[in-house]
């Protein structure tokens, strides 16, 4: 029970971050949330306590708000027709 409102408030994040995905351009949103994320991995490697862990874990979420609509999106321009130039995802098409 402890996880399900830091998850339902990282969902409700990437909604309103895909919204500025939208605006600001998927590039754009995806490189601003890659560089939050990786300050809040920065700051989660050297936490010099519980309270820091935890923020830079919450920053961390922020940064994957950014990320996750800009990655989900980056799919959506191939047609179902055009497979040849759809993205390998995972190894397979």
């Amino acid at each position: 029970m402890g996880q399900q409102p830091l998850c339902g408030a990282t969902g409700g994040a990437a909604l309103r971050r895909g919204k500025i995905a939208d605006t600001w351009g998927r590039k754009r949103a995806f490189l601003t949330g890659l560089t939050i994320f990786v300050a809040g991995s920065v700051l989660a490697g050297f936490p010099t306590s519980t309270a820091t862990w935890i923020s830079a874990r919450a920053v961390q979420a922020i940064g994957a708000a950014f990320i996750m609509p800009s990655t989900l999106s980056t799919g959506k321009p191939y047609s179902a027709a055009n497979t040849a130039q759809q993205p390998l995802v995972c190894g397979a098409r």
